[in-house]
């Protein structure tokens, strides 16, 4: 190789290295190229007001503040993370956040880690005092001539646990969520068994999203119908005929999930979200959900043998059953969320409880047990 060859080689990388130091600063401050922003489960940190030289032990706090700042905004940060996480999720099945298993099922790492760790006997004393907000529920419940049905929705990893990669640690049994279950049994608290009805259902569809912490429309339409039939079976000693005549539709890919989103890449993953149609909701408007009205949507309907006036406390599951309909079953439907704003809830909801309820549903994710019925438990006139 002639010397001029070696000089020009040794130019293009110094000139290279140069600018793979400059360009992220250039892209930092004049964003001369436009990136998509990726979505974090966090917010970005600030940059602080100033760095006080003065005091030491201000400073070195100002000081990991700009250090935080900095790696949060430096140009082309967006792009660096998807091009990493291609080249681990593709080459190296691996993810920070994320359990990345057989077939392309996904894990928020989050959830396993946090079901293995509450499973473990150091957590009995807490989830004692838990069981015991439970008891208490469904003791003022059934004071009032209400009828308590706890829907728990297993989490994804238990359902389809075969597609989970090596490395995991298995969870034992039983599990924390096993306890609690075993305890509303032995305590009287009426609920639905939800893992049987979507292991069974798993054997004809999928009944989770791969890319997502939540089910597909076929674990809610099977769970939603079970829920009917169980209030029914209460009620009339049969099962009920389902009242709201829908189709399978296939949905459009969409990047939505949980998941998905946790791991950004250059192209976005995507699956199919099929629905139902018609959607069971039509008809039933959206409310404001206030400090008067701690509903977002109140069915009625007229005719014979319909369910009587419920109230079903719930999360973003519910929804799924919503549109298949489940609405339409009962005299009155109001459905409260469980947000966690001061204005709905158990609390509001409690004291919003409209006349001649006879069944009160909570349903809810199992990992979110404890905080659909909070502490410090508030029950109205108690």
């Amino acid at each position: 190789m002639t010397l001029r060859i070696q000089t020009a080689l040794k130019a293009t990388m110094l000139l290279s290295f140069a600018a793979l130091l400059v360009l992220p600063g250039l892209q930092m401050t004049s964003r001369f190229v436009e990136e998509e922003p990726v979505q974090e489960y966090r917010k970005l940190a600030e940059l602080p007001a100033s760095l006080p030289i003065a005091d030491t032990h201000e400073f070195k706090k100002a000081r990991r503040a700009f250090e935080n700042w900095f790696n949060d905004h430096l140009g082309f940060r967006a792009t660096l993370l998807r091009l990493g996480n291609e080249v681990r999720l593709h080459l190296f099945k691996t993810n920070d956040l994320v359990y990345v298993g057989s077939d392309d099922w996904l894990y928020y790492k989050l959830f396993y880690t946090g079901a293995w760790g509450m499973s473990q006997p150091s957590f009995d004393q807490h989830s004692a005092a838990v069981s015991e907000r439970w008891r208490r529920l469904n003791d003022w419940l059934a004071k009032r001539g209400i009828h308590l049905i706890v829907v728990d929705i297993p989490l994804k990893h238990f359902i389809y646990s075969e597609h989970l990669p090596a490395e995991v640690v298995p969870i034992g049994k039983p599990t924390r969520w096993d306890r609690y279950r075993a305890f509303m049994d032995a305590n009287g608290i009426d609920r639905l068994d939800v893992e049987p009805i979507l292991r069974a259902g798993k054997q004809e569809h999928q009944v989770f999203q791969k890319t997502d912490l939540h089910w597909t429309i076929y674990g809610g339409c099977d769970t939603a119908r079970a829920l009917v039939n169980k209030i029914s079976r209460l009620e009339y000693g049969r099962d009920m005929e389902w009242r709201h005549d829908y189709r399978w539709q296939p949905g459009p890919l969409k990047n939505v999930g949980t998941e998905a989103r946790a791991i950004p890449l250059l192209r976005d993953l995507v699956e199919p979200y099929d629905t139902a149609e018609p959607d069971g909701r039509i008809g039933t408007p959206a409310l404001d959900i206030n400090a008067d009205n701690p509903y977002d949507r109140i069915y009625h309907n007229d005719g014979d043998q319909l369910l009587p006036t419920t109230v079903a406390l719930n999360d973003s599951f519910f929804e799924t059953m919503e549109i298949c309909g489940l609405g339409k079953h009962f005299q009155t439907l109001a459905t409260g969320r469980t947000l966690y704003r001061a204005d709905t809830g158990l609390a509001p909801v409690l004291r919003k409880i409209p006349e001649g309820t006879r069944y009160f549903i909570m349903e809810y994710m199992e990992n979110n047990v404890e905080f659909v019925n909070p502490d410090p438990l508030v029950l109205p006139d108690e």
